[in-house]
């Protein structure tokens, strides 16, 4: 979900505006111990529309820290901290920018090397100038997550 501010259009103030779509988010991680990990990580999805009649692809590459702690022998719940560049293409050129992201996780274990997981993250907005702004964009998903250790 994506969120843009539109400024002022002929001295009429805008209104925020918003779409949701069908993204997909892969990485990869280091775990450090029980307690603290690393992630990279790179989101991309459909193009969304607004209501301003523009229309924009939305991708996130960014690195983040985890601290985890397992619940019980099947569960783990952790927070996640770090930055990313989000990208916006389409009616205009490219425009990018780094952002804090925050956000939170929790897995659970199918079997040794295997675990379903889910995410939230939150990409902090950035402040604009004049005309469109990118404001929180905020991603949620489901999916599976493998293992290497042995």
């Amino acid at each position: 979900r994506d969120l843009i501010g539109n400024g002022t259009v002929a001295g009429i103030v805008q209104h925020d505006d918003h779409d949701t779509k069908l993204a997909a988010q892969g990485g990869v991680g280091y775990q450090f111990g029980s307690l603290w990990g690393v992630e990279g990580f790179v989101q991309g999805g459909k193009s969304l529309s607004y209501e301003n009649g523009s229309e924009y692809k939305t991708r996130a590459l960014g690195v983040r820290g985890t601290v985890g702690q397992d619940i019980g022998s099947a569960a783990r719940v952790l927070g996640k901290l770090g930055v990313a560049r989000v990208t916006h293409s389409g009616d205009t050129p490219s425009a990018y920018q780094t952002r804090p992201t925050v956000g939170l996780g929790m897995l659970f274990n199918l079997n040794k090397n295997l675990a379903l997981r889910g995410d939230f993250d939150h990409y902090v907005k950035k402040s604009g100038g004049s005309g469109p702004s990118w404001k929180a964009l905020n991603y949620v998903g489901v999916g599976v997550q493998y293992s290497f250790m042995p």
